[in-house]
C-alpha cells in the first residue's frame, strides 16, 4: 500500500517518538522510579558515551559488505531491548550493561543509516530524502517529548514509568516497519554518473582504512567543531538565559520551539543546494559564520530591558537555525561522498564518532564559557567557527572520493 521511502519515513517517526519521550523522563525515571543518584546516573551516561564513541566505527567497519536490510532493524530491536531493560534495573551496574548495550545499539544504526538510506532512494536523491528524514524525525521527537512532558505534568511514578514503558513499544514497532523496507538501489550505492565536480583519478585510495585517510578525518573534525550547534542550544541557550539575563524563563521554550519548527520547515528546501562536496564546503562556512554571530549574540543579550533581551536571543535563535539547516545538509553529502563504496559503514562510523565526540565535549565546554567572568572564551569560540568552515573548503578539496578529484570554480570555468 505505501512505498518503502514512505515507509522508512513512518520508521523514523515511531523511533524518534520514543527518543523524545526517552530524553525527557528518563532522567526522572532512573532517580525517582529506580532511586540510582543523579552522580551514577551521569557516570553511567558518560561511559555509555564513551562506548558508542569507539564502537561507530567498528560497527561500521563490520557492516560494511552485509545485509542492510537485516541488520538495520536489528538494531532497531536491540535499541528496543535495552530501552526495556531501563524498567528492571536495580543497581548501577545493570544500569550500565543496558546504557552500553544501547549505546552499541544506537552507534550502530547510526552507522549503517547513511548506506541503508543509499540503497533506498540511491545516490542523487539522498541528501533531500535525509532532509525529509530529519524533518520527520525533528516532528516525532517534538511529540515525543510532549508526551514526556504530560506525563512529568502528573508527577506520579507510574506515569513517568508508563511514559518510560512506552519507549520500546516505538522502537519495536519502528524496527519492524524498517524490516519491510526494500532497497532497490542495494549493491550500487554509489553507481551511476559522477556528479560534475568529479573527474575519474587516483583509484588506488578505494581501499585505505578510515584511519590512515588524514584527509578525511580533518573533514570529520572541523564537522565536529560545527556540531557545536546541539549543545550550544541545549546547554548554552538556557544556561544563558536563566543565569545571565532578565528575560523570562519561558524564553527558553520559545527557543527549541523555533529551532524544531524551523527545522521541519527548513531541512528539506536547504538541502536541495547542497549536491556537491563544494556545495557543502560553502554551506560549512555559512555555518561557521551563522553559529558564530549567534553565538556573540547570545552572550551580549545581558544587556537593556528584558524585552530588548528577549528580541537579541530571538534572532540569535534564528541564526543558529540558519547555521544547523546547513551543518546537517553538508555533513550528509560529506560523509557520503568522500568515503569509497568498499568502505561505506566504516567511514559512516568515523564520520558519526566524531560528532559524538563534540557532543560529548560541548555541554563541558559551554558550561565554563557561561561561568566564566570574560566574554574573551566567546569570541575565541566565534573565531574557531568561522575557520572551521572556512577551511572546510580546502579539507574537502583535498579529501576527495576513491576515483574522483575535487574541481574547484577556476577550473569548472576554465572547462566551460
Amino acid at each position: 500500500m505505501f512505498s518503502s521511502e514512505m515507509r522508512y519515513l513512518a520508521s523514523t517517526f515511531l523511533n524518534n517518538l520514543g527518543t523524545g519521550l526517552m530524553l525527557t523522563v528518563q532522567a526522572v525515571f532512573v532517580t525517582k522510579n529506580l532511586g540510582i543518584s543523579p552522580a551514577h546516573f551521569g557516570f553511567v551516561l558518560t561511559c555509555g558515551a564513551v562506548l558508542g564513541l569507539f564502537a561507530g566505527v567498528a560497527l561500521g567497519k563490520w557492516s560494511d559488505g552485509r545485509n542492510l536490510r537485516r541488520l538495520m532493524p536489528a538494531f532497531g530491536v536491540l535499541q528496543a531491548m535495552t530501552a526495556a531493560g531501563y524498567l528492571v534495573s536495580s543497581s548501577v551496574w545493570l544500569l550500565g550493561v543496558v546504557v552500553g548495550l544501547g549505546a552499541i545499539a544506537g552507534r550502530g544504526g547510526a552507522a549503517v543509516r547513511g548506506p541503508f538510506m543509499a540503497a533506498l532512494v540511491g545516490r542523487e536523491r539522498l541528501v533531500t530524502y535525509r532532509a525529509k528524514v530529519r524533518s520527520v524525525a525533528n516532528a516525532a521527537m517534538a511529540v515525543g517529548a510532549a508526551l514526556g512532558g504530560i506525563a512529568l505534568g502528573f508527577g506520579s511514578g507510574l506515569a513517568v514509568g508508563t511514559a518510560m514503558g512506552m519507549v520500546p513499544v516505538g522502537y519495536l514497532l519502528g524496527a519492524l516497519l524498517t524490516a519491510s523496507v526494500t532497497l532497490p538501489h542495494a549493491g550500487g550505492t554509489k553507481a551511476g554518473p559522477k556528479k560534475e565536480s568529479a573527474v575519474a583519478t587516483q583509484p588506488s585510495a578505494q581501499s585505505l582504512p578510515v584511519q590512515r585517510n588524514l584527509r578525511f578525518l580533518i573533514v570529520v573534525g572541523l564537522n565536529a567543531v560545527l556540531m557545536v550547534h546541539v549543545p550550544l542550544l541545549g546547554v548554552a541557550f538556557p544556561l544563558w538565559i536563566s543565569g545571565r539575563t532578565s528575560a523570562p524563563s519561558y524564553l527558553i521554550s520559545v527557543v527549541v520551539l523555533i529551532n524544531t519548527v524551523g527545522v521541519v520547515l527548513l531541512q528539506v528546501p536547504i538541502s536541495k543546494f547542497v549536491k556537491t562536496p563544494r556545495d557543502a564546503a560553502r554551506a560549512c562556512l555559512a555555518t561557521g559564520v551563522a553559529l558564530a554571530s549567534a553565538s556573540l549574540l547570545l552572550v551580549y543579550s545581558s544587556k537593556g530591558s528584558a524585552l530588548l533581551q528577549a528580541a537579541v536571543i530571538v534572532v540569535a535563535a534564528l541564526l543558529h537555525l540558519v547555521g544547523e539547516v546547513w551543518q546537517s545538509a553538508a555533513s550528509w553529502e560529506l560523509a557520503f561522498e568522500l568515503a569509497p563504496e568498499d568502505r561505506l559503514g566504516e567511514y559512516q562510523g568515523a564520520f558519526n564518532s566524531g560528532m559524538d565526540l563534540s557532543l560529548m565535549l560541548g555541554p563541558a565546554v559551554f558550561g565554563m564559557l557561561v561561568s566564566a567572568p570574560s566574554l574573551a572564551g566567546w569570541w575565541i569560540l566565534a573565531a574557531t567557527l568561522v575557520l572551521a568552515g572556512r577551511l572546510m573548503g580546502l579539507a574537502v578539496r583535498r579529501a576527495v572520493p576513491a576515483g574522483e578529484t575535487y574541481v574547484n570554480d577556476e577550473e569548472e570555468d576554465h572547462r566551460g
